[in-house]
């Protein structure tokens, strides 16, 4: 008798060790919002392929060594989920866009204040900034000129 009322036992608690196991999973996981912008006029950079690098240290983001496909909503917006164990700096890559920063591939952007404060990258396209907001990544580019679409 005893071990048929184990048996139950154990029918109840597996499944609730699964969802236990699965929220503590998707607790350490933290969701950073990425939006693009056109640097020059302030419009959504919409459908745009988003490279994002990621590591540990500002080194780990410059070699790669994490890498993340994006692609930006009508509202230039995509959602980057951040292993927290893993990723503490991101930098972002918009695909066939100049990014409005000076030397773009040095800098690298803590995640920890992205989450806490939210960031926006410089801006030199323009004075144009927005408002920053916990959990926001604002990220400012432009469309390349005739000479710069030359180099590529």
């Amino acid at each position: 008798m005893k071990g048929e009322n184990l048996g139950d036992l154990w029918k109840w608690m597996v499944p609730g060790i699964l969802i236990l196991v699965s929220v503590m999973l998707h607790a350490q996981e933290s969701r950073i919002m990425i939006q693009v912008i056109n640097g020059k006029n302030g419009t959504p950079v919409r459908d745009r392929h988003l490279l994002v690098f990621g590591g540990e240290t500002p080194e780990d983001v410059r070699q790669h060594q994490n890498i993340f496909n994006l692609i930006t909503d009508a509202n230039g917006l995509a959602s980057l989920a951040v292993p927290s164990t893993k990723i503490h700096w991101i930098q972002v890559s918009v695909d066939k866009l100049v990014l409005c920063q000076s030397g773009p591939n040095l800098n690298s952007f803590s995640v920890n204040e992205i989450m806490s404060a939210g960031l926006q990258t410089p801006n030199t396209c323009s004075s144009l900034t927005r408002k920053d907001v916990p959990g926001n990544f604002i990220v400012f580019s432009r469309s390349p000129t005739f000479f710069e679409r030359m180099r590529w």
